[in-house]
This record gives structure tokens, sequence and C-alpha cells, in this order.
């Protein structure tokens, strides 16, 4: 499983700028990227909200587009719902049941009055995942991602805010 693992992961980095999407197209998901578009949707709500990686659990899939994802926040114990549509360039989210359990999804995150943007790279031993301010460019929350032969190492995720920390 693990090598299986491995192996999708490093197929999906190397051919996502090879496959011919345009950066306003979502990604779908298939069976051989499904779990890496799964970590970069756990690492983004890490990233946007300042939690742990390894909180994070993918819960549904919905379209071949759209990555669900939940947590329960330590600090009161509270369940937390978001969703994930992925581009080439960047990452959009947007909240479940924000309004109470049923409520159902909320907006996406990519409107003007939303201040940040989420973008994401592979360097080749590190998955970075970072919320930019829209006009500044400053980094509001940012989580570098171990990847170790492959394999993201989930455990060894970090959580940082600010552009020194969280160098591209």
């Amino acid at each position: 499983m693990v090598e299986k693992l491995k192996h999708i992961i490093i197929y999906i980095f190397l051919s996502m700028n090879l496959v011919g999407c345009s950066d306003d197209e979502i990604i779908h998901i298939t069976p051989s990227n499904k779990t890496y578009l799964g970590i970069l949707c756990k690492a983004t709500m890490s990233a946007v909200f300042l939690r742990p990686v390894d909180i994070m659990d993918v819960y549904k899939i919905v379209d071949n587009k759209y990555i669900y994802v939940k947590y329960m926040r330590p600090s009161d114990a509270t369940i937390w719902k978001n969703r994930c549509k992925i581009y080439k360039d960047r990452i959009v989210w947007g909240g479940v049941d924000v309004y109470g359990e049923g409520s159902g999804d909320s907006r996406w995150r990519e409107s003007s009055e939303d201040i940040g943007i989420v973008r994401y790279e592979y360097s080749g031993s590190f998955l970075k995942v970072w919320e930019e301010e829209k006009e500044t460019g400053e980094i509001l929350g940012c989580l570098i991602l171990p990847i170790d032969k492959g394999v993201a190492l989930l455990s060894k995720a970090r959580v940082v805010i600010g552009a020194d920390k969280c160098r591209r």
C-alpha cells in the first residue's frame, strides 16, 4: 500500500504540470489522484485555519470535483466542515454547515470580498500550501508538509505564520 501511494503521489506531482488543463479548470478527481488531492485539501484547511493537518479527514467527494474535509477543534470538541476545489494554480475552499448541521454548503471563498487566495507548490521533498493576501501577497498562514520518497509525512507537517518561515 505504501509503495502504491508513493508512486501515485509522485505521478500526480509530476503530471499536474503536464496535463492540458488551463488555470481556470478544476482538476477532476480520479482513482489515481484522489489521495493526493485529498492531502491538498487537508493541507489547505490546515494552512487557512492554522490547525494540525493530521486532525483533518476527507469524508466525501462530490461530482469528482469537490473534496469535503472535516475536523474536530480540540479546544471545544466542535466539528468543522469545509470543501475544496483544486485548480492547477490555486485551491478554493468553502464552508459546510456553517449555520448548523444540515444547512449545506456556503459560498466559495473566491470573491472580491475575500482577502486571501490559497496557493500550493511541490519542491520534491516538501509540499507547501499557503494563503496569501490578494493585494499585498503577504503570507497569512502556511503548511509545510515533508515528503519522503513520495510519501506525505502528515505527522511531521508544521503550520507556520509569516513569509520568513514559509519560504517559496
